[in-house]
C-alpha cells in the first residue's frame, strides 16, 4: 500500500460510512461527460410558484445577452416588501452542468434565512459555448440586478456567490465589478472553487483521488470549458492570477481540508487579505470537494451568517 494510500484510509475511517461510500463512488467525469452530468440532475421544479409554506415566491424572468435571452430565476421573501439585499445566486455544475434541483431548495432557503431577494441565472454551458460564454451571461445577470431589477429593491445591497465552478465565475463576477467601478458588491463567497486552473498546488497532489473531486475529473471539465490552453492564464479563468485583487468586494472563502482545490482557495483568501480587502477563510475539517451528508449545511450556514452580516451592516 502506497503512503497516500495509508494517509487516505486513516482520513476516511474518522467519517461516516455513508460519506465514504459517497466519496468512493463518486462518479468518473471523464466517463460519463456532460451528457452524463447532466443526465444524473434533476432540474428544478415548481418554479412560477409560492413556495409550499408561503414564504417565497419563485418567477422566470429573461434578460438580453450577448448569446440570446437568459433566464432568471427570481426568489424574493412574501412577508417584507423590501429584501434585506439581493443575491446573484451562481449554480454549480462543474461548467458542464444544469441547474437542479438542489440549488432550486438552496435559493429557497437563502430567501427563509437571509430574507434576501436570489437571482439564478441559468447560464450557457460548456462545452457547447466555452469560456467566457458563461461568465457574460453572469455578468449581464448582475447587470440587470444593478439596473433596477425588481421595483422596490435596495441595489446598494448586492452579493454574488456560488461553489464549485459557480465560486469561480463569482470571483471572477467580483473582479469585473471593481473594473467597471461598480455595482459594489456587499459580499462574494466562493465555496470549493478553482481559482487556479493551472492544478499545480500541493493539495492537488495530495487529494487527487479518493476523496470525491478527482483530479482527473477536474482536468476534464477545464478542458471543456478552455477551449484554448493558454486561457488558463487569463484571470477571468483563473482569479488567483489577476494583477491585482485590491479594492475587490469583501469576500467569504470555504474549503474542504481534503479538496483537491484547498490550496489554492487559501492562497486566493490569503492573497485579499493581504490586499486590504476584508476576508474570511473556512476550512471545514475532515471534507472533501463535496458536503458530507450528516453536516450537510455547514457551508450554508457560513454563507447564510455572512450575508445577513454583510447586508445589515453600513455601507463601505
Amino acid at each position: 500500500m502506497t503512503m497516500d494510500a495509508i494517509l487516505r484510509h486513516g482520513r476516511l475511517r474518522a467519517v461516516s460510512d455513508e460519506y465514504r461510500e459517497m466519496i468512493e463512488n463518486a462518479p468518473r467525469l471523464n466517463e460519463i461527460g456532460a451528457t452524463g452530468m447532466r443526465a444524473g440532475t434533476a432540474p428544478p421544479t415548481g418554479i412560477a410558484s409560492i413556495d409550499g409554506d408561503g414564504t417565497v415566491a419563485v418567477r422566470v424572468v429573461e434578460t438580453q445577452g450577448p448569446g440570446g435571452p437568459i433566464p432568471l430565476r427570481v426568489y424574493t421573501p412574501k412577508d417584507r416588501d423590501v429584501p434585506s439585499g439581493i443575491v446573484l445566486s451562481i449554480h454549480a455544475g462543474g461548467y458542464l452542468g444544469i441547474a437542479s434541483q438542489a440549488d432550486h431548495e438552496r435559493n429557497r432557503a437563502l430567501v427563509k434565512n437571509v430574507g434576501c431577494a436570489v437571482v439564478a441565472p441559468d447560464y450557457r454551458l460548456a462545452p457547447e459555448d466555452p469560456f467566457p460564454a458563461s461568465i457574460e451571461d453572469c455578468w449581464e445577470a448582475l447587470q440587470w440586478i444593478a439596473q433596477g431589477g425588481d421595483v422596490g429593491w435596495d441595489t446598494s445591497r448586492i452579493a454574488v456567490g456560488g461553489a464549485g465552478s459557480a465560486g469561480n465565475f463569482a470571483a471572477v463576477v467580483a473582479l469585473m465589478a471593481r473594473d467597471a467601478g461598480g455595482p459594489d458588491l456587499r459580499l462574494q463567497y466562493i465555496v470549493d472553487a478553482p481559482t487556479d486552473t493551472r492544478c499545480d498546488t500541493p493539495s492537488q497532489a495530495e487529494f487527487a483521488d479518493g476523496y470525491g473531486l478527482r483530479r482527473s475529473d477536474l482536468v476534464f471539465v477545464l478542458d471543456q470549458y478552455i477551449d484554448i490552453p493558454d486561457r488558463k492564464y487569463d484571470w477571468r479563468v483563473s482569479p488567483l492570477l489577476a494583477a491585482s485583487v485590491r479594492a475587490v468586494a469583501p469576500a467569504l472563502v470555504i474549503v474542504g481540508e481534503w479538496d483537491i482545490l484547498r490550496d489554492e482557495d487559501a492562497q486566493y483568501a490569503n492573497r485579499l487579505q493581504d490586499a486590504g480587502v476584508p476576508t474570511e477563510l473556512h476550512i471545514i475539517a475532515q471534507q472533501g470537494h463535496f458536503p458530507d451528508p450528516t453536516h450537510p449545511y455547514r457551508a450554508d450556514n457560513l454563507v447564510d451568517e455572512g450575508l445577513r452580516a454583510a447586508f445589515a451592516a453600513s455601507h463601505r
